[in-house]
């Protein structure tokens, strides 16, 4: 067995955790310069985006198990008031469960990224997308994310972007 297989191992919550926001960060980056766009169709396309993360239709990550934890409280309260309740999922088996501090983190992730951009070396694949690239660190593993975004069709391979973008003046 080579080094780097005997050295696989599974993610960590907090790993899973930073590349889903690290994602988010690059779908909000991406819908904030559609400019036939407005306001709201942008956001209306991010969370769409979000939920098309959730079912696991991201090339970058995963779908992900989302259910409702309700207070532990919230059955009784509902059911004496003859309302409908939240199913409880409090003790099912969730092996990595990154909820519980996104929004702790939102930020935290964003300024990282903006570091990491500062000191990184990376291509633009496309003139129109300069603008979101620009602010944004590009990794191999998140240039397929982008592909995906915006080359819908997949015809187009990734060394014909960055020679279209380097004969553009733009690589």
């Amino acid at each position: 067995m080579n080094d780097e297989k005997s050295k696989a191992r599974p993610y960590t919550t907090d790993e899973v955790r930073e590349k889903y926001l690290e994602l988010v960060w690059s779908y909000i980056d991406c819908w904030e310069i559609f400019p036939d766009k407005t306001e709201r169709e942008r956001m209306e396309g991010l969370a769409a985006s979000m939920l098309v993360i959730l079912d696991g239709g991201s090339t970058e990550l995963p779908g992900f198990v989302v259910g409702p934890i309700p207070h532990k409280d919230d059955r009784k309260f509902h059911k004496d008031r003859g309302q409908n309740w939240f199913p409880e999922n409090q003790d099912s088996l969730v092996n990595c469960d990154i909820s519980g501090g996104l929004h702790e983190l939102f930020y935290d992730i964003r300024r990282e990224r903006k570091e990491k951009m500062a000191t990184k070396d990376y291509v633009i694949y496309d003139p129109v997308k300069r603008e979101v690239l620009e602010r944004q660190a590009i990794d191999p593993a998140e240039i397929e994310a982008y592909l995906a975004l915006w080359y819908p069709d997949r015809n187009v391979e990734v060394a014909e972007i960055a020679r279209r973008s380097k004969e553009d003046g733009n690589g």
